[in-house]
């Protein structure tokens, strides 16, 4: 997956951060004309240059004052983009290695896509040191972060970069070192770290428990779901502790959501630690994001009996000063922790941070409900005070409207459990947002999200575009099916791939029972023919690991195997997997590389077609009725891979051509160049080609990269811009059905996992990393329901602002209708008739009512889309 390549390296910049050195004062900006003052016979400041002549697009610059308190404003406009992006730069910046920077600049437009603010090195390999995306608004707004370079590079660019059409204004851009001031928070007994002992169970902690040393292994753990527990006895810090019983071959991470400390500070990081059997437990204090972070952390050995371990952590500069506490051990065993508390000082014996502890139950607690289900959500409080506290509790829906739904006494030093009733007439996402105060005075919050979605319909035919990737067990499958996912593809779990089935020559090993579990569910599965076991592998001998970028992405030395691999895979799943797909995104530097030497090399291109070709004969050797999916571009532009295969005779070879296209949150139908010109470059590929008959056309992996939480306190690190849970929702649908409306057949969502970790955004997600839903789910189940069984009969444009595309069967008729732009500055108002065979819902499933005016009804449109249901009568 590309995405990874991606994010890797927009990620450089904001972690491995640590204190300055000596060197440039720190205040001065390090930009030349900072204030985009004139230079005479240019229409760009001076020091600035335009860096897009790389890229296929429209741009003009321009020297204007917009409002700036007449101080000059640099204008980008950029009237055309094809491909590539818009990059405004200032080159020979220097920058020095483990430096301390921040990045300044005061923006405002109509672009719809992220503003990318970043210091990149100039020239290949491109690599960029410190980025931050954001959107702007036709309002000024100062833009600022840190990062830390990983490099010394006297001729870096400060740049600024979009790939959208419309005007950009510049005003005040500073590029700053960061000193390391003095500490200005004094030693404390309270604890940062919120619910350190666990006293109102997980709340704000992720427990993830996956596969230790092998991908083969994943299967068997993501199968048995195990999961933590909160235990009332014995606790060696209050009165509960976390326990967790890890099979053989597994791995814990346990982090703690994010707290804010000072850079700078010295603090001492502590807890309490047990184990049924002697084990190393690494333990310390995290700060960036995800395995790009920094991790400063410490290894123990534990036994039985509760041990308390401490020690000083230094506070060095993080983005958004923003930090963690990370446990990690592996192996079987049982894992008790409590106590956590992170202080500054000396301290290490900590009152809790909060007076009162709130918290929504996380282990075992259903989130996701159909209507009139009883929806009832365990929470607890703790008060630790002297004081009477009270609590309330409210539900936040989709457009922010808020009900009341609990108001009760704590007693002073009392705990409670509580359960919270939502009424669920109504679909829709709600966030629960629970309170404990003092005199008014907020002690402790916890929030929860809750899906209430319709039941989905009952069609079962292959002919459903909605598919997705989720882990093979009870719980995961029966969210998929409850938001309206037919397909499943699997990657992951990984569980057909060769250097799973095949780990030693000609032994086969197939875990079939998570498989088969999804095919009782009802799900169709597209599982995977890829990844060569170490054995078969033309990987050097110096290649390491088992990762994408590992032995598993080379071809293998003698294509017998890989027949018979496929032939021996696809006999073996015969009637249960019947849709293979050969190879994750082989145009990608991950998934599949080339070695120097190889007996069928050629191109990348050539090395692919014959694994596909090859798997294609063997399948249907194996099963008359396979589908092989095939292509899967992932660079824009998708025809360009495509058609380098289409060249050696690819296409004779597929049944399904697949290709991925993630986007930066933007639907297909936003973008500059639309999803819909690829998928219409894909049908003109195969008439050239005389590819017939013409093939199906499927998106099997795409999806927002970085959706933000919805949680308002939960703080969070993102390595690009963070897609807001009503943006996901308007990118899901929307896309869709552009897809859909296009030709695109199938959408394999990427993704429906659950990260169980605190600590990070999970990239594309469905869910929170506590397992609770975002927007996005509740808009797929609706979308789903409201259009399975009907097939896409035409476009249709609306006035200049808004448009649509019509959807039908024998009993409905459903008009899906939005305004192109994503953030329309008003509504649009569509005329719509009045009659009893006429419903109109939002993307939460919820019906509008159409307002009245001078006889004529109409309903609002703004960049969300409507669904205008009509009832077709014979």
């Amino acid at each position: 997956m590309n995405r990874f390549v991606i994010s890797t390296l927009l990620f450089f910049s904001l972690f491995f951060l640590s204190l300055p050195a000596a060197g440039q004062q720190a205040g001065t900006n390090l930009l030349t004309n900072g204030e985009f003052r004139p230079e005479k016979g240019r229409n760009i400041a001076g020091g600035w240059q335009d860096n897009s002549g790389w890229a296929d697009l429209t741009v003009d610059y321009s020297l204007v004052d917009q409002d700036n308190d007449g101080r000059a404003v640099q204008k980008i406009q950029c009237s055309e983009l094809r491909s590539g992006a818009v990059q405004f730069v200032q080159q020979g910046v220097s920058i020095k290695k483990n430096r301390v920077y921040r990045l300044t600049l005061r923006l405002k437009g109509d672009i719809e896509s992220p503003v990318e603010i970043l210091l990149r090195k100039r020239g290949k390999p491109y690599t960029i040191y410190i980025s931050k995306a954001f959107r702007v608004s036709n309002s000024w707004r100062v833009f600022s972060f840190v990062g830390t370079s990983p490099a010394d590079d006297p001729k870096a660019y400060f740049m600024i970069r979009f790939m959208d059409t419309g005007s950009l204004y510049l005003a005040q851009a500073a590029l700053e070192e960061v000193a390391a001031d003095a500490p200005t928070i004094p030693a404390t007994d309270k604890n940062i770290v919120a619910n350190g002992s666990f006293e109102v169970g997980l709340d704000r902690w992720g427990v993830l428990i996956r596969e230790a040393g092998s991908p083969a292994l994943a299967m068997d753990v993501h199968f048995n779901n195990i999961k933590p527990k909160i235990i009332n006895d014995g606790a060696a810090d209050g009165n509960r502790y976390l326990e967790v019983d890890l099979p053989e071959s597994s791995r814990l991470k346990i982090t703690s959501a994010y707290v804010e400390a000072e850079p700078g500070t010295t603090c001492t990081l502590s807890c309490w630690l047990a184990s049924d059997r002697p084990k190393k437990i690494s333990v310390g204090l995290g700060s960036g994001y995800f395995q790009f972070g920094r991790k400063d952390a410490r290894t123990f050995t534990c036994s039985e009996k509760w041990q308390k371990i401490s020690f000083p952590v230094s506070i060095k500069p993080a983005p958004e000063n923003l930090y963690y506490f990370i446990l990690e051990t592996t192996g079987m065993g049982v894992v008790k922790l409590d106590g956590i508390s992170l202080c500054y000082g000396s301290q290490d014996d900590c009152k809790p941070g909060n007076n009162v502890e709130t918290g929504f139950a996380r282990r075992n607690q259903k989130t996701v409900f159909y209507p009139d289900d009883a929806v009832k959500i365990k929470l607890y409080t703790v008060n630790h005070s002297g004081a009477e506290a009270e609590l309330k509790v409210c539900s936040v829906d989709f457009r922010g409207k808020k009900q009341f739904l609990l108001a009760e006494k704590i007693d002073a030093g009392r705990e409670k459990e509580f359960r919270v009733i939502l009424p669920s007439k109504k679909t829709g996402y709600f966030r629960l947002v629970a309170e404990s105060r003092i005199r008014d005075q907020v002690q402790d919050s916890s929030q929860i999200g809750v899906a209430i979605v319709p039941r989905p319909a009952s069609d079962s035919s292959l002919d459903s575009p909605f598919g997705g990737h989720v882990r093979f067990n009870g719980e995961m499958l029966d969210h998929a099916r409850m938001l309206g996912v037919k397909w499943l593809r699997m990657h992951p779990p990984h569980g057909t791939k060769w250097f799973i089935v095949e780990r030693e020559k000609g032994e086969f090993v197939f875990n079939d029972e998570p498989i088969r579990l999804a095919q009782k569910k009802g799900f169709h599965i597209l599982g995977m023919l890829a990844a060569s076991p170490r054995w078969a592998s033309t990987a050097p001998e110096e290649t390491a690991g088992e990762g994408a970028g590992g032995f598993r992405s080379y071809p293998p030395h003698d294509l017998k195997d890989w027949r018979n691999y496929v032939f021996q895979t696809v006999s073996h799943y015969k009637g249960v997997i019947d849709h293979w797909e050969v190879w994750n995104e082989p145009d990608s530097g991950n998934f599949l590389k080339i070695p120097n030497r190889l007996s069928f090399f050629n191109s990348k291109a050539e090395v692919y077609a014959r694994l596909l070709k090859e798997a294609y004969t063997a399948a249907k050797k194996a099963n008359p009725d396979a589908v092989i999916v095939g292509g899967g571009a992932s660079h824009s532009p998708v025809t360009a891979w495509t058609e380098k295969i289409f060249r050696r005779d690819a296409g004779g070879y597929l049944d399904v051509l697949s290709y991925h296209l993630y986007t930066d949150g933007r639907p297909g139908d936003a973008l500059p160049t639309p999803t819909g010109n690829h998928i219409s470059g894909l049908y003109r590929l195969m008439e050239e080609y005389s590819i017939q008959p013409v093939k199906e056309i499927w998106e099997t992996e795409s999806g927002i990269m970085y959706p933000a939480t919805c949680y308002t306190d939960i703080r969070e690190v993102s390595p690009g811009y963070a897609v807001s849970g009503m943006e996901g929702a308007l990118y899901l649908v929307r896309n869709y059905i552009h897809l859909l409306s296009h030709g695109v057949k199938k959408w394999f969502y990427y993704h429906l996992f659950v990260s169980r970790q605190a600590d990070r955004r999970e990239g594309a997600g469905f869910f929170e990393w506590d397992g609770s839903p975002r927007p996005l789910a509740i808009a797929h189940a609706v979308l789903a329901k409201t259009i399975s069984g009907c097939e896409f009969t035409e476009n249709v444009q609306i006035g200049e602002f808004a448009r649509g595309a019509v959807f039908a069967n024998k009993s409905r008729k459903v008009t899906v209708v939005w305004q192109k732009k994503l953030f329309p500055d008003k509504p649009f108002f569509l005329p719509v008739p009045d009659s009893g065979n006429v419903e109109i819902f939002d993307i939460m499933g919820n019906r509008l009512a159409p307002v009245e005016k001078n006889g004529v009804f109409t309903v609002p449109i703004l960049g969300y889309p409507v669904y205008i249901v009509e009832a077709v009568h014979d």
